[in-house]
């Protein structure tokens, strides 16, 4: 059964030849189309190369060059499609010439209409033959290929013996990538169907590995071609319904095929990473892997919970917001600086929550009972947390109802307590929304008492902060003006850029020379 149209190019340097053929034969009831037509040589071998047709009725005799030397050059540039000569009496060896170069049959003009429709019908006899043979060789050189990848990655084998380059694995470069989609019901959407459905990301190898999204990434402008991708996602340019659930992990990229698995297993050790990640962060490299110090990470037993719970149970008896919040900010870098596994740290948590829990009930008794979540819905609810940060969320918000019962705060404390720590951790990504729980309000409320306190808004205030270290570091270090923006909590030069000339009204590279420091790098 024929399920595509096969398509045809006409090539005539008459209209009224190209007409005819047009129109003699019932195209689409044979299962062709008429792509395109063509009255020279050039002109053809254009849209040879652009619609790749399955069929090619060819004059011998064009204007600008022989229909043979128009086959052959078409051959030359990987043209595989079946070709029809149509040619006079008097040029039989240029017919004969053109079957040599691979033509499928030669014609004589006038053509007659059955005898072109018996030699059509051959050609598409043959086209659906070799697809389907073309199909079966197919399926076995990508079962092939993905089955020796996923020993590459997963078994460390690597057999000089193997074809690594009929598989076409051969590359100077390589690196690993996976995705994890942690919306219900976004599990089956492909790279492709993910970026939008660019035409040219279906030629990324995709595997699936342990119920892991895996793409091997082959050759230097395919990786730079997927982080262009990539960041575009990130700063929001091509975002769409489903990058808000989707969390990228790269490793480093290697120039050994050997070596692939070496990037592969950076990617499941940066996966057990999300959870540090920050609010809104689609991604992970193998540089963000933190630093093998020890032979064997430190255990999170009992001393190390009773330390963590005591100093939470003295804090909220002080009523000490500030140093609260800056030793949930210590734990999480803790956990984060070592190869903990999100259910060691998750665990951890919770018997640190419920030996602050049971204190209180032990000095306080049952008041505080009724204000904290039953250990039941607290383990629930750090288990279910995707991300740290919303660990810290329901901690702090836990602690803010036993300080309010304790004694309660004024918005002049509080104020002073945002602003100590936006100026202690200006170089993370902040937002109200993410802060605001660390403190007990909601964002609406903290926005209002920092805007008639400070005078300006949260993101004004932060800003003001983190241009003013930028000047410090301008003036005061020889760091590169892109380090600088990183350094200060700005993940894109553009908008440090920006935001510095508006502030100071020159670029940060004119504020480094006027103030007597050569800069690195220009803007």
């Amino acid at each position: 059964m024929i399920t595509r149209k096969i398509d045809v190019l006409i090539v005539d340097d008459e209209k009224f030849a190209r007409e005819g053929f047009r129109n003699i034969i019932d195209w689409d009831r044979l299962g062709f189309r008429i792509c395109a037509e063509a009255s020279d040589a050039e002109d053809a071998l254009d849209k040879i190369w652009m619609y790749q047709p399955g069929l090619v009725l060819l004059d011998v005799r064009l204007p600008d060059m022989l229909g043979t030397e128009v086959l052959r050059k078409a051959r030359e540039t990987g043209y595989q499609g079946e070709v029809i000569i149509l040619s006079g009496y008097t040029d039989f060896e240029y017919a004969r010439e053109a079957m040599s170069c691979g033509a499928f049959s030669y014609l004589v003009k006038p053509v007659d209409e059955r005898e072109l429709q018996s030699v059509i019908l051959q050609v598409r006899d043959k086209i659906n033959n070799k697809g389907i043979e073309q199909v079966r060789i197919d399926q076995f050189y990508h079962k092939t290929r993905e089955k020796v990848l996923i020993d590459l990655l997963t078994d460390d084998i690597y057999d000089p013996m193997v074809g690594y380059y009929d598989l076409g694995l051969v590359y100077p470069q390589y690196q690993v990538v996976i995705y994890e989609i942690y919306e219900q019901g976004q599990q089956r959407l492909n790279f492709a169907e993910i970026l939008g459905g660019k035409p040219d990301a279906e030629d990324i190898d995709q595997l699936h590995i342990d119920h892991r999204n895996v793409i091997l990434l082959e050759g230097a402008e395919k990786i730079s071609r997927f982080h262009s991708w990539i960041q575009h996602l990130e700063a929001g340019v091509e975002r769409n319904s489903y990058i808000d659930s989707i969390f990228f992990v790269y490793g480093e990229a290697v120039t050994e095929l050997r070596d692939i698995r070496r990037s592969y297993t950076e990617c499941l050790d940066l996966i057990q990473r999300r959870l540090f990640c920050e609010e809104n962060q689609h991604m992970l490299s193998w540089r963000d892997l933190p630093e093998r110090r020890f032979s064997r990470q430190p255990a999170l037993d009992e001393k190390v919970t009773g330390q963590y719970s005591s100093q939470i149970f003295e804090l909220l008896q002080q009523r000490k917001r500030r140093e609260l919040s800056q030793l949930l900010s210590e734990l999480r870098d803790r956990l984060a600086g070592e190869s903990y596994s999100n259910l060691q740290v998750k665990h951890f948590v919770i018997d640190v929550m419920l030996q602050v829990r049971h204190d209180l009930l032990q000095k306080y008794g049952n008041e505080m009972k009724q204000l904290f979540d039953s250990n039941t819905a607290m383990i629930e609810s750090i288990e279910s947390s995707e991300y740290f940060y919303e660990i810290i969320r329901y901690m702090s918000s836990q602690f803010e109802k036993v300080m309010e019962r304790i004694g309660n705060a004024t918005p002049g404390n509080v104020v002073d307590d945002v602003v100590y720590y936006i100026r202690q951790n200006y170089a993370s990504r902040l937002t109200l929304e993410s802060i605001a729980p660390l403190f007990g309000y909601t964002s609406s409320y903290l926005g209002k008492m920092l805007s008639t306190s400070l005078g300006c808004n949260f993101n004004s205030y932060l800003d003001q902060v983190r241009l003013e270290k930028a000047e410090k570091l301008l003036t005061g270090t020889e760091m590169m003006i892109q380090d600088i923006a990183t350094a200060t909590g700005y993940r894109y030069i553009d908008v440090f850029n920006q935001k510095f000339r508006r502030k100071n009204g020159c670029t940060p590279s004119e504020y480094r020379r006027s103030h007597g420091r050569t800069g690195l790098q220009s803007d």
